[in-house]
This record gives C-alpha cells, structure tokens and sequence, in this order.
C-alpha cells in the first residue's frame, strides 16, 4: 500500500499570504479541517510585547488537531516556532487550548543545521497575565 506524498486535502489558511510568514516551509500546512485556529487572546497587553491575534487580524497558526484513540482532537502537532511571532503563537495556543504537556521532537541543532528556535525561557518569564517557566522532565541525549 502507498501513502499519499503532499498535501492532498484542502490547506487554503496556509496558503494564504497573510500567512506566509507563519510557515517554515510551504510543504508542510495545515489541513482546513483540523488546523487549530487562535482564539482572540485575553492575555495580551501592550505592555507585554504580545501581539494578539485579533490586533493583528490573524488567527492562524501551522498547528493541526490530532485525534487520540478515545477521544477526538485529543493532541496538537505543531511546526517549531521560529521567530518572535511564531513564538508568541505558539505559547497562545498553548494557553488557549490548555496544553499540558509540550513535547518537543527535534533538537535546536541537527548536524549544523538550526531546527528550532528556543521558545522556552532559561529562567521565569512573564507573557502578559501568564508566567512561563522550564522544568526539565528527562534528557535523552
């Protein structure tokens, strides 16, 4: 049996190009139809930097809904925050949709190459009303 190669379902949010600078790469989008969409954000305040997604007119983010074996749209797979914005995105979605845990499947640095920014703070950070800090659970290096 062969898998389908590409994007063979509708992804037209990920191609529009309002959104172009929220994607790492074109070949990976989210499809319509699972693609998890930002809520406006309550936590944004202009003293924090954060830049809402209804300031901005934008609820996009290239993060897709996953089912779980019981229950629906029971995980989030999403692209590595790679700058400011895509960064504040992510820790949004984070807080809006009541992510627990966030695995991270790639390293910050594949052989020379960088994969992903650092989006978590070295110490206590403040993003509006929320307070982000890092807590090491394993190290599989």
């Amino acid at each position: 049996m062969n898998l389908p190669r590409g994007l063979v379902l509708p992804h037209l949010a990920g191609l529009m190009p309002a959104n172009a600078t929220k994607n790492r790469t074109q070949s990976i989008l989210p499809y319509d139809h699972s693609r998890v969409v930002l809520l406006p954000d309550k936590m944004a305040h202009a003293s924090s930097g954060l830049i809402s997604p209804r300031k901005h007119g934008n609820d996009y983010i290239n993060a897709s809904f996953v089912d779980g074996y019981l229950r629906r749209r029971a995980y989030i797979a999403a692209q590595s925050p790679f700058d400011l914005q895509t960064t504040i995105d992510f820790w949004l979605m984070v807080f809006q949709r009541n992510v627990a845990q966030v695995v991270m499947l790639t390293d910050l640095v594949e052989q020379n190459v960088v994969k992903c920014s650092q989006y978590w703070p070295n110490t206590l950070s403040h993003y509006g009303d929320a307070i982000l800090f890092f807590q090491l659970m394993a190290d599989y290096h």
